[in-house]
């Protein structure tokens, strides 16, 4: 035990976690760089929170199985693929002796009227899931703006200002500047990887920041 004990206090007295601080500040700004400009040549993957879109109801008598909401999901991505468009979100809902599935996606850039493509959304679900009610797409408004991004972006810095000042004047100046440091980096990293790997962000997000 002994032996242990003393083992533990030398793995202590040689832990530095400091030597390690290059490769970790090295490691957010490459991360934090590569967000920045995915920012300025892509900007934000606007969810339909705040653009707008599409839901379109597929309903069942029955309890919906894996295979089916499979063949749903598939069957979407396939057609809205042909029109360059996403699938932004597939779930299913209500009690287990009669569900539909919901799906949504965004509104084609430069196309006003989507009956079109709702339409053959509609021909191929019922092509493949006969036994199913599908409905015609309802078109669902933006809740959100991006004013609403940017007001909850400048409530942060606001944030943040009055937290320096409070733990300055409660603690000291420098404490202060660490605070502001850690948390405007973890703001950052968030955004970052939203970027990076194209997530759809929503209210949900500006809640999140």
């Amino acid at each position: 035990m002994n032996l242990r004990k003393r083992n533990f206090d030398e793995m202590k007295r040689n832990f530095t976690p400091s030597r390690w601080t290059k490769y970790f500040v090295i490691f957010s700004a490459t991360i934090i760089l590569v967000g920045a400009i995915i920012l300025l040549a892509c900007g934000f993957n606007l969810g339909m929170d705040f653009t707008g879109g599409n839901v379109l109801n597929i309903k069942s008598s029955t309890e919906i199985s894996t295979e089916e909401y499979n063949t749903i999901v598939d069957t979407s991505r396939r057609i809205l693929g042909e029109q360059g468009l996403s699938l932004s979100q597939a779930q299913i809902v209500g009690e287990s002796g009669q569900q539909s599935v919901s799906i949504q996606y965004q509104n084609k850039a430069g196309v006003e009227d989507m009956s079109e493509i709702n339409s053959a959304i509609v021909t191929a679900l019922g092509e493949a899931l006969p036994d199913y009610t599908v409905t015609n797409a309802e078109t669902k408004s933006a809740s959100a703006s991006a004013e609403l991004l940017t007001n909850a972006l400048l409530a942060v810095f606001i944030a943040l200002i009055f937290i320096l000042i409070y733990i300055a004047i409660r603690f000291e100046f420098l404490s202060g500047v660490a605070a502001l440091i850690t948390l405007f980096h973890d703001v950052l990293i968030m955004c970052a990887f939203v970027l990076i790997f194209r997530i759809e962000i929503n209210s949900s997000f500006v809640a999140a920041v």
